[in-house]
């Protein structure tokens, strides 16, 4: 797993090439772009993240995360 071993360019390049755009890849492809210095990109995608899946949990937290970072 890419972003685990923090190698969050390689998760860019492997998340790029899937094409169901899930939940599920809006959080991982939040937190690689994250780490790779898209800020407001990382914010929008946590944000989808969270409106696709609504009760999750663990999304919810990335999202309280990147808009704590914005200010």
């Amino acid at each position: 797993h890419f972003i685990q071993a923090g190698m969050y360019r390689e998760a860019l390049r492997v998340l790029s090439e899937i094409q169901d755009r899930t939940a599920e890849w809006y959080y991982l492809s939040s937190i690689a772009n994250y780490y790779t210095g898209n800020r407001i990109t990382a914010l929008n995608y946590a944000k989808t993240a969270v409106q696709m899946e609504p009760n999750n949990l663990r999304y919810q937290e990335i999202g309280r995360a990147s808009c704590r970072e914005r200010v």
